[in-house]
């Protein structure tokens, strides 16, 4: 699993890699890139279903 989500503050979020998540090329080329513009990145635990509850909406 590898999921990315832009918060409306414009940082990413994404799960920590001691999770389920394994740590990747992929992975690398969204945070490296992310960090040296400036973005912020979250990597912190969250329930994907709370997530589902934001989205569902709209």
């Amino acid at each position: 699993m590898n999921g990315f989500f832009v918060s409306d503050d414009g940082s990413l979020r994404t799960p920590p890699l001691s999770g389920p998540i394994l740590p990747g090329i992929a992975r690398a080329s969204i945070i490296e890139p992310a960090t040296r513009e400036g973005i912020a990145v979250d990597e912190s635990p969250y329930a994907f279903e709370l997530f589902a509850q934001i989205i569902l909406p709209g």
